[in-house]
This record gives C-alpha cells, structure tokens and sequence, in this order.
C-alpha cells in the first residue's frame, strides 16, 4: 500500500512536471537554420538548442523550393529573439511552437506558402488553434503561395 502511494505521488509529480515544462516560454537568439524548419538557438542558461517547428512540413531536400524555403525561414529568424514553447524532444532536438514577436512562426510559414500543415501533429493542437491553422493553409493555397505555386 505504501508503495502506491509512492508511485501515485511520482505519477502526479511527472504529470504536474510536464505541464509546467510545456506552459514555460523559453528564448533566446537564432544563430543557425538548418532547414526550413529546423533552426539553432542559443540561450543564456541553456546553452544552444536545436528547435524544430511544431505542426508543419517543408520540402524535402531534393524537391524544388528546399531551398527557398530555407532561405525564407532564415530571413524570418536568424540574429533574432526567438521565444518557444517545447512541446516534445528527441535525443538531439526540441519540438517546439516558436515565437517572433508574439508571432506564432508555424503559422506564419503556412501563411506564406512556406510549408505545408502537418495532419499527424494537428490532434495535439486545442480545436480553436486547429482552424486557424487550417484556415490559414487553406489561404495560402487559394492564392498559390509558395509551395502551393508548383502543381502537384
């Protein structure tokens, strides 16, 4: 019985733990982009970190505009304060919503036919963030943005 009670106390810690963890906005500035997607932060406590944006997808390397949108995430980041929420991590990186601004940076790049909406990722998003991310997918297609430029 005691035991349980241990393993319950550890249980609600771990669950208390990881929603304060993915509550807190971490920062710091973007020194490096590794793709469209993909980019380098260092912070003053931390060290550097590898964020990769949450609920998008870019083209891969041998597909046409890999570059550009490279170059277009760049622009967006680089030498800039970059706050994120980490929302997951792997051994090398951190999954994160990123922030410009208070600007939501996923979005953005939906916005600007940089990506494309990640359907995986999107039952991990509250209903209301859902739409407007498919919204704003859905408007960039409409105005043959970016990736939504090049048929198929």
């Amino acid at each position: 019985m005691k035991s349980l009670k241990i393993f319950l106390l550890i249980l609600l810690a771990l669950i208390l733990t990881q929603n304060v963890f993915s509550q807190r906005k971490l920062g710091g500035k973007a020194v490096e982009v590794i793709d469209g997607k993909t980019f380098v932060i260092e912070t003053p406590d931390r060290g550097r970190i590898t964020i990769v944006l949450q609920f998008i997808e870019i083209p891969d390397p041998e597909q046409p505009l890999y570059q550009t949108v490279k170059e277009h995430l760049e622009k967006l980041v680089l030498d800039k304060t970059i706050e994120f929420l980490p929302k997951g991590l792997t051994r090398q990186t951190t999954i994160a919503q990123a922030f410009l601004s208070n600007t939501d940076i996923s979005l953005q790049m939906l916005r600007d036919g940089a990506a494309w909406y990640s359907l995986p990722e999107m039952k991990s998003q509250d209903a209301q963030e859902r739409e407007i991310y498919l919204l704003t997918e859905r408007q960039a297609k409409i105005e043959k943005r970016g990736v939504w430029s090049i048929e198929n």
